[in-house]
């Protein structure tokens, strides 16, 4: 890769990584991790879901999974994260579509 383009990416790295978006999602994960409750509802949720796939998406398997979830969704730290997670998808999108637009635009001259 040419050492510009590489500087560039390294950059735009660096630039997500100091967003407060992406500093508090590393915040907020590193107290998830150590909070039982949170670590087992999403053990929880992953096997049930596992189990929904299996049980070719059993209805009452399906509602149990969408207490779980809800259960989770209101737990303030996790959806703190989510919140700011979207917030950063959203940053990586943009920045995505910035670079497809600016290579279209040079490859179709």
């Amino acid at each position: 890769m040419d050492r510009n383009v590489e500087d560039a990416v390294i950059d735009l790295k660096n630039y997500i990584e100091n967003t407060k978006q992406y500093r508090k999602v590393i915040e907020l994960k590193k107290k998830m991790e150590k909070s039982s409750n949170i670590i087992k509802l999403i053990e929880e949720i992953k096997n049930l879901q596992k189990e929904y796939v299996k049980n070719n998406n059993d209805e009452d398997i399906g509602k149990a999974l969408k207490n779980l979830e809800k259960k989770l969704n209101e737990i303030p730290i996790y959806s703190e994260y989510n919140k700011n997670l979207e917030e950063i998808n959203d940053i990586i999108y943009f920045v995505r579509e910035e670079l497809n637009s600016y290579f279209d635009k040079k490859i179709n001259i």
